[in-house]
């Protein structure tokens, strides 16, 4: 029509009149032509073990190499001393069960060590920066199949080698 608009970014919906902004473009993940959005991600993964801390996860989007990845960074609650694997289990067992997608990447870090701004939000892109950076504190992590980025020998036995797979297989 005649009415401008003005791109900021955000999505939203209009429910009787009134605007409900509920994120942004930029952090919508696409896995397979279906949008996933990062805070239904969180919410999966922080209430999926009692050793998380509530609010404490950051999902993106993880180039594989071979299509997009979901990965998962989440704190773990202070004073909890939990086995890592169970904590890592039960992440993508609730992510896989509620969405119907594996997660690429499950990572596991020290309580308050996620980005936040100013006002207490995640910073999803500066999260996934400093962990491929290797600048994040992390506890545990596992990948479940070829990643463009190499692997570290905190997930090496989770990660598949293409070059290993490619001998097997041959």
């Amino acid at each position: 029509g005649e009415r401008k608009f003005l791109r900021t970014g955000d999505l939203g919906f209009l429910h009787r009149g009134e605007l409900f902004v509920t994120g942004r473009t930029k952090d919508l993940i696409i896995i397979r032509g279906r949008n996933i959005y990062p805070q239904d991600v969180e919410r999966i993964a922080d209430q999926s073990h009692d050793a998380l801390r509530a609010h404490g996860a950051a999902a993106f989007s993880l180039e594989t190499g071979v299509d997009e990845g979901l990965a998962v960074i989440q704190e773990l609650e202070y004073r909890q001393r939990p086995d890592l694997d169970q904590v890592i289990d039960a992440i993508r067992e609730a992510i896989a069960e509620t969405l119907e997608i594996q997660p690429t990447a499950v990572v596991l870090i020290k309580p308050g060590g996620l980005p936040r701004t100013s006002s207490g939000k995640v910073q999803r892109a500066e999260a996934r920066r400093q962990w491929q950076d290797g600048e994040l504190a992390v506890l545990a992590q596992r990948r479940t199949h070829a990643a463009a980025a190499p692997c570290d020998q905190a997930c090496a036995p989770a990660c598949v080698d293409p070059a290993a797979l490619r001998a097997i297989t041959n």
